[in-house]
């Protein structure tokens, strides 16, 4: 039987033999000598248990098998090439492992972007898996569903939840388009004069108290509407409908498709990144791995 293994060579000789018509002229081609070709050849007349080859004085006459390999063998040599192409690219290559990125209303498309944004090896390294956090379930309830959430660190953190910090981004205000019709890209709080402002109960989100207090030192006949209630969808359509602004993150992004998202430029800092548990998985592990040489290179 024919030992494929190994003997892509044998058929690249015996082709350059038959299309230069001689054991000379192929060494010449093949940088290599007559002897050598001529033992190639009879190699693999050896190997496949037949003769391919007349030897004359005027040069090689293919015999009817020679002929039949011929015309085999320039698609089984480059059939081989593919194999062996497709063999050495897979060993470059990592199996790319799955990351579980949770989404929700206000840990969206928009927030995984913004983590994504700054990591183009993590694109490399992971297949990217958006899993919706489970209605009626508790947002931080990781591990089970998914591995990440990509956020800010507004709220004061549970019990056995972690923060890998990795860039800084500004507060926002949330408000209808018939309140800013020129369409402002951006505000400081001297320029945030509305009539209403819809913010969370205090205490829930330290920073935002303290922007608080800076609108009304700026603003003190801006009236404040206070409730300690999750942001769902429809109170942010409730909102959007009454035309009442709030303030968020500028990655919540896209909330509502009739609200603005206009980032606050003197805002204090807000720390974003990945918040996670505390247990450790290997898929966690390698992930955090690339996201630390990520935040290193881009320092």
């Amino acid at each position: 039987m024919f030992n494929v293994r190994g003997q892509n060579n044998l058929f690249r000789v015996f082709l350059t033999v038959v299309e230069c018509g001689s054991f000379t002229k192929a060494a010449q081609r093949l940088a290599s000598t007559s002897t050598a070709v001529m033992k190639q050849i009879n190699k693999l007349e050896e190997e496949v248990g037949v003769l391919l080859v007349n030897r004359t004085p005027s040069g090689i006459r293919l015999t009817p098998a020679g002929e039949s390999l011929f015309r085999d063998a320039g698609e089984i040599d480059g059939k081989l090439e593919e194999i062996l192409l497709r063999t050495r690219n897979a060993g470059k290559k990592e199996e790319k492992q799955t990351v579980r990125f949770g989404i929700s209303l206000i840990h969206g498309l928009t927030a995984v972007r913004t983590f994504f944004a700054d990591l183009p090896e993590a694109g490399e390294r992971f297949e990217l898996q958006l899993v919706p956090v489970p209605a009626g379930r508790d947002s931080w309830v990781f591990d089970e569903y998914f591995d990440f959430i990509a956020g800010t660190d507004l709220a004061t953190r549970q019990k056995n939840m972690l923060f890998y910090h990795q860039k800084d981004v500004r507060l926002a205000v949330y408000a209808p388009e018939r309140l800013f019709p020129d369409g402002q890209k951006a505000l400081s709080v001297k320029e945030l004069s509305l009539p209403l402002l819809f913010l969370p109960g205090e205490g829930a989100f330290p920073l935002i108290d303290r922007t608080a207090e800076r609108i009304r030192a700026s603003h003190p006949d801006m009236r404040f509407l206070r409730e300690h209630r999750q942001l769902t969808s429809a109170l942010i359509a409730h909102l959007a409908a009454e035309g009442i602004p709030f303030l968020g993150p500028e990655t919540w992004g896209d909330l509502h498709p009739f609200l603005l998202c206009i980032p606050i430029t003197d805002s204090e800092p807000v720390p974003f990144g990945l918040i996670s548990s505390d247990r450790k998985t290997s898929v966690k592990e390698a992930f955090l791995e690339v996201w630390r040489r990520g935040k290193e290179a881009g320092r």
